[in-house]
């Protein structure tokens, strides 16, 4: 059983790390998995240390270290629904407020980390009240959460033609099941007594092979999940490297027209939700394409539009115009960014390129 869960863990840190690798293609997604992953892997691994009868000395300081934790499982779950559903990049200024019960339960619990090994050991054959009543405000909010995120994925999948909304909705429903089947044999343990495995045994099996099922789920899909939005897929461009090269192109080719026909880039305010907005493409897949066609940043690629941009009418009005007023059709803030900008674009100052010109 203790093998059963390790092999959970190993998984869910493989998870974790890919989570982390890729966060950039989908930052709030990815960052809210990540931290979810570690928060499972803390507590299975608080299990399996009971279970693989580890020394004493470290066992008995280890109980109850990652009580708190499952406080977090519900919001960060939620997040990562959220920001494939409502296309959001950033974390909102208020998301910190739903880890407050995780951060209220683990200050309650500092006196008795702090406390002396013969005391806890005292309290190990005892479901203290406060256990209880921690228990049940945790999964509340943990189904609360679930089905919040479970609405979001119900409503994005009517409009959704990827499939990804249904495959999610149902990885979700298998969630929301376990977590289900755990809190029901928590509270059937509290009212008659331990049956043929505890409900801490029970718990970590069943993550265990949570974990073992979503992440081969995962890595079938996390291009899906990494940047489907607004039926904006990898799977719809194709799986074959070529396919999606050239599909990336096209859409590359789309941006790169939209930017230069209506000028954008000469909007000093310009930023990339206001493009996606206005392309109806995701965030996480308009950087993709950049990156991927044009080898640079979202910034540094309009800067690089905003550079040539000067350097035309530089050749066309030698003389005409000041460089400032250049600089300040072109798009940039200040002097010194865009001598900055174009010095690093082109290895000269906009002085030295309008006297080359001159000199030519």
């Amino acid at each position: 059983m203790a093998n059963f869960i390790l092999i959970g863990i190993l998984q869910g840190i493989f998870l974790a790390w890919f989570c982390f690798v890729n966060r950039n293609m989908n930052r709030v997604g990815f960052i809210s998995l990540t931290w979810l992953l570690i928060s499972f892997i803390l507590v299975l691994s608080e299990q399996w240390s009971r279970m693989a009868e580890l020394p004493y000395s470290w066992l008995i300081h280890a109980k109850r270290s990652t009580t708190w934790m499952p406080f977090l499982l519900g919001p960060f779950f939620y997040f990562a629904c959220r920001s494939t559903t409502l296309n959001e990049s950033r974390f909102r200024r208020t998301d910190g407020l739903h880890l407050l019960p995780a951060l209220i339960h683990f200050l309650y619990l500092i006196p008795y980390y702090a406390s002396p090994a013969a005391e806890k050991l005292a309290k190990t054959y005892e479901t203290p009240t406060d256990v209880t009543v921690f228990a049940t405000f945790k999964s509340i909010q943990i189904v609360t959460y679930l089905l919040l995120a479970r609405k979001l994925l119900a409503e994005k999948q009517l409009t959704d033609k990827s499939g990804l909304m249904l495959i999610l909705k149902r990885t979700l429903d298998i969630f929301l099941a376990c977590m289900l089947l755990v809190i029901s044999s928590f509270y059937f343990e509290v009212f008659n007594g331990e049956g043929f495995i505890s409900s801490d045994e029970f718990t970590s099996l069943l993550l265990s092979a949570f974990f073992i099922f979503f992440s081969y789920f995962y890595v079938i899909y996390w291009k899906k999940f990494a940047m489907a939005q607004n039926g904006k897929t990898v799977d719809s461009i194709g799986d074959e490297k070529d396919n999606e090269k050239t599909q990336l192109d096209t859409i590359y080719q789309e941006i790169h027209r939209h930017i230069m026909n209506n000028k954008l880039f000469t909007n000093p305010e310009l930023r990339m939700e206001d493009l996606s907005k206005s392309m109806g493409l995701s965030l996480h897949y308009l950087s993709y394409a950049i990156n991927q066609c044009a080898g640079v940043n979202f910034q540094t690629y309009i800067n690089r539009a905003r550079v040539e941009f000067v350097k035309n009418l530089i050749q066309n009005h030698q003389g005409k115009m000041s460089l400032l007023n250049l600089a300040n059709d072109a798009g940039f803030n200040s002097k010194a960014s865009f001598n900055r900008v174009f010095k690093q674009q082109t290895n000269m100052t906009p002085s030295q390129f309008k006297d080359s010109l001159h000199n030519s």
